[in-house]
């Protein structure tokens, strides 16, 4: 039996910054969702992540199949290559884009996508950059992702502690990203989902004010009773007001898959 896939989103400009330079995607009827976060420093930011999950949605439109091919091992090849192929034309729009207006040479973004299987209940999960996707499972939070940053490249190096990392001064700086001088090497994560998992995408702006444990209380607070519409549409709204009660000191997205 195929699972049921419910989504919610939500974006909100912060307490701080004067424009929102997040964009999110949700196409429930492929399964899929993206975040994307403009580099705040450079010009363009918001144009950036808008030019790359409309080259998200596109590529998927265009190469997603469906059906995808039966068994795992199938649909998992197919979901990798059609997510590799939809970061690199992300890069390709953004780099077009700045290309065609010399006032936005330097932008860029992160980009996270998901896309979730529901027949064979295979995800695939594309990054570039520090927008994080994170997997609520059995009353636990998991990190997906791993971040493109100089920062978590001391940690794995030993020379940092993921405590010291999270309010290092130089957090910010990325290591790859969507529209950066040199193309970026999405990585591509597999694997295979439970019924009541729910998956979260989301922007630094949530994760620079809310640590894992309080994240982790607010999804068990507002998805006890399952991944519905409704329960996803308010927990994305916690998430929001949360982040804003600690500061608000940047944009914030946050997007949710349930998986029923």
């Amino acid at each position: 039996m195929p699972y049921a896939l419910t989504f919610a989103a939500l974006s909100d400009i912060g307490r701080i910054r004067r424009r929102n330079e997040d964009s999110f995607l949700l196409l429930p009827d492929l399964g899929a969702a993206a975040v994307a976060d403009g580099m705040g420093a450079h010009p363009g930011g918001d144009v950036a992540s808008r030019l790359a999950v409309e080259a998200v949605e596109s590529e998927l439109r265009r190469s997603l199949p469906t059906p995808l091919p039966p068994g795992p091992e199938a649909s998992g090849k197919v979901l990798r290559e059609v997510l590799e192929t939809a970061a690199r034309k992300a890069h390709e729009t953004v780099r077009e884009g700045g290309d065609e207006d010399p006032s936005l040479q330097e932008m860029g973004c992160t980009l996270t996508s998901l896309v979730v299987d529901s027949a064979s209940g295979i995800y695939a999960l594309s990054h570039v950059g520090d927008s994080r996707l994170y997997r609520f499972r059995g009353g636990a939070v998991e990190q997906l992702s791993h971040d493109h940053t100089w920062v978590q490249g001391l940690v794995d190096a030993g020379k940092l502690s993921a405590s010291g990392a999270r309010h290092h001064p130089f957090g910010h700086i990325l290591t790859q990203c969507i529209g950066s001088p040199e193309p970026p090497m999405p990585e591509i994560e597999l694997g295979e989902v439970r019924s009541g998992d729910v998956y979260l995408l989301c922007s630094d702006g949530l994760v620079g004010m809310v640590d894992d444990t309080e994240l982790r209380d607010i999804l068990h607070e507002h998805l006890h009773s399952g991944p519905g519409t409704d329960a996803l549409e308010s927990t994305a709204q916690a998430l929001v007001d949360v982040a804003n009660e600690h500061g608000g000191t940047d944009n914030i997205t946050v997007a949710l898959v349930g998986v029923g």
